[in-house]
């Protein structure tokens, strides 16, 4: 879709720069790369550097963005470099090159290249009022290219906030809840509730969680994803309801969002009640134990260690292992043999190598192994050893398990993990 160019005021914090400048060293490399390459991270990193401390580099990029021969992921570059170097001379630079008519003359280009603005940083006022300015202006155009400027809006309000700059990034996100409150379709609700999620300003607490309750599960998840910029504990609360929405993308993202956030164990002893009363499904199960696992082993331990009573957070960690377990039984092999004080159903395969992962509680999981001994065989199984492999593994990121290893090397290191076996004392008979 093409737009004629907007009327934008161009900012004018630095003179513009001359036209006979030389070219720099940054601007000459990126010229010189071939079509679809990009430079290294490293190379981009010294940039960074260079141009904080060279003017004339900023200038020589911004000769480069104009040239009507520079090819448009090259101009995508360099506003890359330009907000990797985040100074008030690069950020004026950035929004020079984005008011020339050759980044406006397509309002889809223009779009892709405004993003660049949310990765600055620490985001001048004179930035976030550009961005508001932005969107404001793009109020015409097709929901993609409005989307476009949200994102961007809310991204750079997020790094303004983190910047100390909660005010300032407040402000700038006015129109977002303005347009959130009036918005009539859900695709433009869910766009106005993911970029309020990118600014992560608990301002915005009350709302996200209200779109948390929408009819509509696409602005669910969004506002599940929303959520994970809000350290709040009504956030995290939130995102522990959401864990059993009927939608799996509303469940997947609220399990993603909490992931980043840190869970108190009052808040993790409600994740376990969760799912000992079955309310969540079980595609969770591996982001479940991942996330209990993580969290409950810092200092959390003892504490599970030394109480009394049966702690939540230990029963679903049993519960989620003894699911992780479950497709290994299910193999078409003939099953291995069970001693006679084990149970069918309650396989302790995971529980013998749970000691080598390093699992917060193996004391308590390792107490209810009646049947540690059937272990070593069944892992003797290579179809056994490649689905632990792929249940438990991933799940723990344990690092003394990773692939390549033989299934045999895996049996030994389950049978390292193992105590001996006692060998059955002889029984004695009575004599008559």
């Amino acid at each position: 879709m093409q737009s004629p160019p907007a009327k934008l005021p161009v900012p004018s914090p630095a003179p513009p720069p001359r036209r006979d400048a030389p070219r720099r060293a940054l601007a000459q490399t990126l010229l010189a790369l071939p079509a679809g390459s990009a430079p290294a991270e490293d190379w981009r990193a010294a940039a960074a550097v260079l141009l904080r401390v060279a003017a004339g580099e900023v200038d020589a990029l911004v000769v480069a963005f104009e040239a009507p021969t520079t090819r448009e992921e090259t101009r995508a570059a360099v506003l890359e470099l330009l907000a990797g170097a985040g100074t008030p001379e690069a950020q004026a630079a950035m929004r020079r090159c984005l008011s020339s008519h050759l980044a406006r003359r397509s309002s889809v280009v223009f779009a892709d290249l405004v993003q660049r603005l949310g990765r600055i940083a620490a985001p001048e006022p004179a930035t976030l009022r550009y961005l508001e300015t932005v969107y404001g202006e793009a109020r015409t155009e097709s929901e993609g290219v409005r989307a476009a400027c949200a994102y961007a809006l809310g991204a750079s309000a997020g790094n303004a906030r983190q910047a100390g700059e909660e005010a300032g990034a407040v402000a700038a996100t006015e129109p977002l809840r303005h347009d959130l409150l009036e918005a009539r379709t859900t695709g433009w609700r869910r766009v106005l509730v993911l970029a309020l999620g990118n600014a992560g300003l608990t301002v915005d607490l009350a709302a996200i969680v209200g779109a948390a309750a929408d009819s509509e599960p696409t602005v669910r998840a969004a506002a599940a994803v929303a959520l994970r910029c809000l350290d709040a504990r009504g956030a995290r609360g939130q995102l522990l309801t959401m864990l059993a929405d009927v939608d799996p993308r509303v469940a997947e993202g609220a399990l993603a969002a909490l992931a980043m956030h840190a869970l108190d164990e009052g808040e993790l002893e409600r994740l376990a009640t969760s799912v000992i009363e079955g309310a969540t499904a079980p595609a969770l199960d591996a982001g479940l134990l991942r996330l209990l696992t993580t969290q409950a082993t810092e200092v959390k331990a003892a504490r599970l260690r030394s109480a009394r009573r049966t702690n939540p957070i230990e029963a679903a960690l049993r519960i989620l292992l003894g699911r992780a377990e479950a497709p290994l039984m299910t193999s078409s092999s003939p099953p291995p043999p069970m001693s006679p004080t084990s149970s069918p159903g309650k396989g302790k395969l995971v529980t013998g190598i749970v000691t080598r992962i390093g699992l917060a509680v193996p004391e308590e999981l390792r107490g209810e192994a009646h049947d540690e001994r059937d272990a070593p065989s069944t892992l003797r199984r290579p179809e056994a050893a490649e689905a632990l492999f792929s249940a438990v593994e991933p799940q723990f990121g344990s690092t003394s398990l990773k692939p390549p290893m033989s299934p045999e090397q895996l049996r030994r290191e389950a049978e390292a993990a193992l105590p001996p076996v006692p060998a059955p004392a002889p029984s004695k008979r009575r004599r008559r």
